[in-house]
């Protein structure tokens, strides 16, 4: 556990609309979907508070209220608090709307649909030292076609953000 995570705010977005799980798990929420037993939002917090995070700021909006439901008002010893948008926002803007509630500079923000292994004392220490405004935490994919990319110069700095290849019909 780490005591500098313990004083940073986690923001996780949580809303979407899952439109190409809805098919597999009619009527749920994508984030409190089961994934080996557990929704793929509470492996995200579990991820959050073994790291020492004190406190997450969870971003619903669709179906919201399942949401809630799955988690209540703390995730092991971390506290838990809601945002929640009326209507989509995208992630700019369910992180600016959940502003208020919001206490630490710099914020950690995670996706709630997807999981990655990561030591999240070394990513912060690692903004810190660059004094950066802001940090992304990226991986590598065999075969990037199925996600967005992200181009960097060499020093690391995002250039460029590209979106992923559109389905075929």
């Amino acid at each position: 556990m780490s005591d500098a995570l313990g004083r940073i705010d986690a923001f996780v977005l949580a809303g979407g609309l899952g439109t190409r799980l809805s098919k597999a798990v009619p009527g749920l929420q994508k984030v409190v979907a089961p994934v080996a037993g557990r929704s793929i939002l509470a492996q995200v917090l579990d991820q959050l508070a073994d790291a020492g995070i004190g406190r997450a700021v969870v971003g619903v909006g669709h179906l919201a209220g399942q949401v809630r439901a799955s988690l209540g008002e703390s995730h092991g010893p971390m506290a838990l608090a809601y945002s929640e948008e009326a209507e989509p926002l995208g992630t700019a803007g369910a992180l600016r709307h959940a502003r208020e509630l919001l206490g630490s500079d710099p914020v950690l923000v995670l996706n709630g649909d997807s999981y990655v292994e990561a030591n999240l004392a070394a990513f912060l220490a690692w903004h810190r030292a660059r004094s950066a405004p802001a940090s992304i935490l990226l991986t590598t994919a065999s075969d990037p076609s199925r996600y967005g990319t992200v181009e960097a110069d060499p020093v690391g700095r995002v250039v460029a953000f590209r979106e992923k290849a559109p389905a075929d019909p």
